[in-house]
């Protein structure tokens, strides 16, 4: 799915640079390798990794300034 990794490594990531201090690209890459850990040891087999790697970069999206 090299053009999915393609749409959210030059769309949404970048747009991570608007957000708060907590929830910049650092914190995205963060949450990705603490995702991936638990589904690769946990649910490597009922969790895509796609999908996993889509949600993780939403779930912040929207974090523009400090709560």
């Amino acid at each position: 799915m090299k053009k999915l990794e393609n749409y959210l490594n030059e769309t949404i990531l970048p747009k991570y640079n608007e957000a708060d201090k907590g929830h910049d690209i650092r914190h995205i890459n963060n949450v990705y390798s603490f995702a991936e850990n638990v589904r690769s040891r946990c649910f490597e087999n009922e969790v895509n990794k796609d999908m996993l790697k889509v949600a993780v970069y939403y779930h912040d999206l929207a974090c523009k300034e400090d709560r």
